[in-house]
């Protein structure tokens, strides 16, 4: 009884899993699983649990652990003349090196919390540019299904005229090959549609089996009001690199003055007590530090500040590139655009219309199979090449957001 009880909510949990997951994948839910679940934003999120946990080393108490000494001198040659004596002691942290490690904490910790920020950004612009992939290989895999169907249909038709003496054995040859490249342009656009889907996968963190359907993209439109000098402008106010790269410098900087002062011995303070045999006692307290004068960390606070001043010139050098990007990505997608508006106006529809004149004139019997086939392949490649633009546009469009810090659709 209770198992019948049960069967609905695991039947309807499954139902809903599986209408979960036949649900298409659009730009807005892309970002969204990707910003979550996406390999390098997890990579970079552990990287700022290993700063928030720097931290700690600026808690570490400034006394150390107790120190017990014991020693025993075997008198010679008279037992009584034996020595013993017993050494309490304990280091205290007289460096400051600790409130150093604060505060390269808290560089770390921004520097961190800026690279999961640009992990987020590549993570949401790597899955797009799957989504627009697997969309773009949706649209060449109908082209070339509809080619595969109009090929038999005339491959059909062909025959037909030829027993009806109507056509010659070179129609049909023709027709025949016309038909074996369609068949061989589905499978190709079948495999690049797998592979497609393959990276969208990856960068959402599917299952390897997981079934991934994308809505039918249209062209991109261009981001509403924004320039080539707004686009740069944006670059250098948006990028998280630059953040990045800055707390990276500082945390270096920091790090090789607190090495300077970690060169500082503690300083030990110990209680003693000596006796020997039974009539002599004496009791007193010791200090002993050892001065930081020949080795103070010389290597590792010179590695740190060449690291550091590696950063700064990362960071010049990013400051340089993203604003050139932005305005690359701004004009290849406003070219890209154009380029998609003549076809869509004046290229297509005029294969179109030189498609169905052909098809008139070969079915009076004007023109034979070869230029019927040759208008239909016209109209192929320039469908082909739309999807191929719209591709292009949306990558375009993914670059210039990627590169304005806004991945988001």
């Amino acid at each position: 009884m209770l198992a019948l009880l049960c069967w609905p909510a695991a039947s309807n949990a499954q139902e809903s899993a599986r209408s979960d997951e036949l649900r298409r994948w659009d730009d807005a839910r892309v970002v969204a699983r990707a910003s979550q679940h996406s390999p390098e934003v997890l990579r970079a999120r552990s990287a700022l649990y290993e700063a928030h946990a720097l931290a700690m080393f600026s808690r570490v108490p400034r006394v150390g652990n107790p120190t017990i000494g014991v020693r025993a001198m075997v008198g010679l040659p008279d037992p009584a003349a034996a020595t013993y004596a017993l050494l309490v002691g304990m280091p205290i942290d007289v460096s400051g090196a600790r409130g150093h490690f604060g505060t390269e904490a808290r560089w770390a910790i921004r520097e961190a919390d800026a690279r999961v920020d640009v992990a987020m950004e590549e993570a949401c612009a790597s899955a797009r540019e799957a989504w627009a992939d697997t969309g773009a290989a949706d649209a060449a895999l109908a082209i070339a299904t509809a080619r595969r169907r109009t090929a038999e249909d005339l491959l059909t038709a062909t025959r037909t005229r030829l027993a009806a003496q109507a056509a010659t054995a070179l129609d049909v040859a023709l027709a025949e090959r016309e038909s074996a490249a369609a068949e061989s342009a589905v499978v190709a656009a079948t495999r690049a549609r797998e592979e497609a889907a393959a990276r969208l996968r990856e960068q959402l963190g599917l299952a390897p089996t997981a079934t991934v359907a994308v809505t039918p993209i249209n062209a991109p439109a261009m981001p509403v009001g924004l320039s080539r000098e707004r686009a740069a402008q944006l670059a250098l106010s948006r990028r998280r690199e630059l953040v990045a790269h800055a707390a990276a410098a500082q945390r270096l900087r920091t790090s090789s003055t607190r090495l300077h002062h970690e060169a500082t011995a503690p300083l030990f303070i110990a209680g003693e007590v000596e006796w020997q045999g039974y009539s002599q006692a004496s009791v007193g307290l010791s200090a002993q530090w050892s001065l930081p004068v020949a080795l103070t960390n010389q290597g590792e606070r010179a590695t740190a500040e060449a690291q550091a001043r590696g950063e700064d010139d990362l960071r010049s050098i990013t400051e340089r590139v993203i604003g050139q990007r932005a305005v690359a990505a701004w004009t290849a997608l406003e070219l890209r655009l154009s380029e998609l508006a003549v076809l869509d106006q004046r290229s297509i529809p005029t294969a179109e219309r030189v498609l169905a004149l052909t098809e008139t004139l070969y079915r009076s019997g004007t023109v034979d199979v070869y230029r019927l086939l040759r208008a239909r392949d016209d109209l192929f490649a320039e469908q082909s090449r739309r999807v191929e633009l719209l591709r292009e546009a949306w990558r375009a469009r993914i670059a210039l957001d990627r590169s304005i810090g806004r991945s988001e659709p």
